[in-house]
Parts: C-alpha cells; sequence; structure tokens
C-alpha cells in the first residue's frame, strides 16, 4: 500500500513539475476541467483501493454523468463540463433551467439509465472469466444507479418524481433512513 501510494505521490509530482504546459492546455480545452477532475478522482480512490477498482468507478460515474449531457443536449439545455469530486461522485451544471417538470425529469433519467447501461459489458465478461473484478463492477455499477434514483433531492430520483409531487420525498426520506440504518457510512449521511 505504501509502495503505491509513493509511486502515485512521485509520478504526480514528476507530472505537475515537468508537464506544466499540459495543465496549461487542458485548462482552456473544452474538457479540461472533466479530464483534471477525473485524474484526481481516479488518483485518490487507487490510493485506497487500487487503480483497477478506481478506474471502474471513474468509468461508471463518467458514463452516468454523460447521460444527463446527452439528455441536456437532446433537450436543447446548455451543461457545464462534468467536474468529478474524489469520495462524492460527479456533477454537471445546468446553464439553462428546464422548461418544465417533465424535462427536469428526463434529463434527471438520462445518468442512471446511461450508468445502468455502463456496466452492462461486464456481465458476459464476468460469465466468461469468473473474475470477480468484473462482478464487482456489475454490483457497483447497478448500486450507485439504484441508489441515487431513490425518490430524494437533490438525488436524480428527486429530480424525477418532483414531477408527481416533492412529497414523495418523504418515503425516499425513510428509505434513505432505514438504508443509513442498516449499514451506516459517509456517503449514506
Amino acid at each position: 500500500m505504501n509502495k503505491t501510494r509513493s509511486a502515485l505521490l512521485a509520478i504526480g509530482a514528476f507530472l505537475l513539475t515537468n508537464l506544466k504546459w499540459v495543465l496549461g492546455l487542458l485548462k482552456f480545452s473544452k474538457f479540461g476541467t472533466t479530464l483534471l477532475s477525473m485524474a484526481l478522482s481516479l488518483g485518490a480512490y487507487a490510493m485506497f483501493y487500487g487503480w483497477k477498482f478506481a478506474a471502474a468507478l471513474v468509468y461508471l460515474i463518467f458514463v452516468h454523468e454523460m447521460g444527463h449531457v446527452i439528455a441536456a443536449r437532446q433537450k436543447g439545455i446548455a451543461t457545464s463540463p462534468a467536474v468529478f469530486i474524489p469520495f462524492a461522485g460527479a456533477f454537471i451544471a445546468m446553464k439553462d433551467h428546464p422548461r418544465d417538470a417533465s424535462t427536469e425529469a428526463y434529463l434527471a433519467y438520462g445518468g442512471p439509465l446511461a450508468g445502468m447501461l455502463a456496466f452492462l459489458p461486464a456481465l458476459p465478461l464476468y460469465w466468461w472469466t469468473q473474475d470477480p473484478f468484473w462482478a464487482l463492477v456489475i454490483y457497483l455499477g447497478a448500486l450507485l444507479n439504484l441508489f441515487n434514483l431513490l425518490p430524494v433531492s437533490p438525488l436524480d430520483g428527486g429530480r424525477i418524481v418532483s414531477v408527481l409531487s416533492t412529497k414523495i420525498w418523504l418515503i425516499g426520506l425513510i428509505g434513505l433512513g432505514a438504508m443509513l440504518f442498516a449499514r451506516p457510512g459517509p456517503i449514506m449521511v
């Protein structure tokens, strides 16, 4: 663990000191914010969980966020680039507000739909190889996206059910409370 952490820190220090021009280029590119924040998240997750887990998690989060971006483009709503936050996920910001509640629900549904599709390639890989890593990718992808569909704001499920009534958020809060009681953790809070 210490060797891996030291190697990652050494690589990061080398890149920061010798490749300043890359950072400058990324800063002015359309996807610079996404790539930099994605790299930071990848490094942070890799330090604690290993690079394979980190790559799978960042991939799943990226596809989820791109689902929101695609849905927003389909509805003509401009968004910011995706920004990754280590140990919290990622987000996009809408530059325009949705015209109505059904458009808001459509945008919210885009992420979990793409996220569920993202882990489907892991199914045949697991069946073929029996490698537990692919089972982890399947479980993680399903968990992330199903959790995100809880009907409580600011999760996507809360944005989706707000089309019907924000009173449904109470059901989501009860479900979230039950999950927090059964499996306490910092992400649940």
